[in-house]
């Protein structure tokens, strides 16, 4: 567990099959491999060693400084969701799964959380405010959601949301573009069929096509921007290239889309890690990965870069580059651990608590414990991400 006064000292490190990239916050660096001595997990290359040492004496490993203040808001913590991998998800003693609890931001409540931050941000010595709408589902709490970004407007440097999409009608776009808002991250669960298997509504509906008709109308009657996200899992990869094509044929401007993938954990991988069978599936899903990016950024559509793990919520001094905010004031060290009781830090009318050592975790803390789990994840998103770059940056 990461002490709260210090922030990650450390780079990401992606491969493909010619080059290592190492990402920092300040800067990606392309490393050619050599084939003699190709390294393995933590055994790198004399060429990759003395690039790291000679980012470290540079400062590479560290966030710049910025004048930035970055702000999560929760603005509901229900959702119209269930799906079942959810990270809001928790279990009780009897194993059963229920959501954090149920809390939902009030235009008022909105307006003295719009105030704290700005406070805090005089406080932490940034001039600017980046704000992140998340949940739950943000779009429980419209009127919230414009409230805050009303309430922050003259401060507002960026503003995007996190939603699932089912709600965002044209009125809503409109509202939410006219207020600031920039951008909408939505995610898809593989294509139709796969996609509705799992992120069905509360009352069981299908959702696909509904999300697929309101990205469309944003995109078309808006200038919000959208970034699609799709979770990938062994099961649903093959469904990947017909989400392109639906998006393709129903966006009329695809520059407007940026798309990404996350490898969902399945620890059922983990088996046999040293196995050929394993390394392949690592190098089979990233090719197949790749030749859907590469098809969709042929058709127009941007790519979500590779970056480093430097978030600005949950590294460093509580507060002094950015803060997570839930509906009722509650303070939260991370996105993950919002909404969690056993790891509130304080809240918007007493401040940041005194001793956080033992409730203070980052987004990557509150992981570790499953990092073992997610083993052939991490190398199927290493050698996508490595690939992706390689694809990004050829001559």
């Amino acid at each position: 567990m990461s002490a709260a006064t210090s922030p990650p000292q450390s780079f990401r490190i992606v491969s493909s099959p010619e080059n290592d990239w190492i990402l920092s916050p300040r800067a990606t660096i392309k490393v050619r491999r050599q084939p003699q001595s190709a390294h393995s997990g933590n055994d790198n290359s004399p060429s990759l060693e003395r690039a790291l040492e000679k980012m470290r004496a540079l400062g590479y490993q560290s966030p710049p400084d910025t004048k930035l203040f970055s702000a999560t808001v929760l603005t509901s913590t229900d959702c119209n969701f269930r799906c079942f991998y959810c990270f809001q998800n928790e279990k009780t003693e009897e194993d059963v799964v229920r959501r954090i609890p149920k809390m939902r931001l009030t235009v008022p409540q909105a307006s003295r959380i719009s105030l704290w931050v700005k406070n805090r941000m005089e406080k932490a010595g940034c001039d600017r405010i980046s704000l992140l709408l998340f949940g739950g589902e943000p779009l429980l709490s419209p009127h919230a959601c414009l409230a805050l970004l009303n309430g922050m407007q003259d401060k507002l440097e960026h503003a995007h949301m996190i939603s699932n999409g089912y709600m965002l009608t044209m009125e809503t776009a409109t509202a939410l573009a006219d207020a600031g808002l920039e951008s909408i991250q939505l995610t898809f669960d593989g294509n139709n069929r796969d996609h509705d298997a799992v992120r069905s509504t509360t009352g069981g509906q299908p959702s696909y096509r509904r999300i697929i008709r309101n990205l469309a109308t944003a995109v078309d009657d808006t200038p919000l921007r959208i970034g699609v996200r799709i979770n990938v899992t062994r099961s649903n990869i093959d469904g990947v290239p017909g989400i392109i094509s639906d998006l393709v044929d129903n966006v009329q401007d695809l520059s407007r889309l940026t798309l990404s993938f996350a490898i969902v954990r399945d620890y059922s991988w983990n088996r046999d890690l040293e196995t050929q069978q394993a390394k392949d599936t690592v190098d089979s899903m990233a090719c197949s990965l790749l030749d859907a990016a590469q098809t969709a950024h042929k058709a127009g559509m941007l790519l979500g870069k590779p970056a480093s793990n430097d978030c600005a919520f949950c590294a460093g001094t509580p507060g002094h580059t950015g803060a997570v905010v839930t509906p009722d004031g509650g303070l939260y060290s991370s996105w993950e651990t919002a909404g969690r009781a056993d790891y509130k830090v304080g809240d918007i009318y007493a401040g940041y608590q005194v001793d956080l050592e033992s409730k203070w975790l980052s987004c990557h803390d509150f992981y570790e414990d499953n990092q073992q789990a997610a083993t052939v994840s991490q190398k199927i998103r290493s050698a996508y991400e490595g690939r992706l770059l390689d694809y990004l940056y050829s001559p």
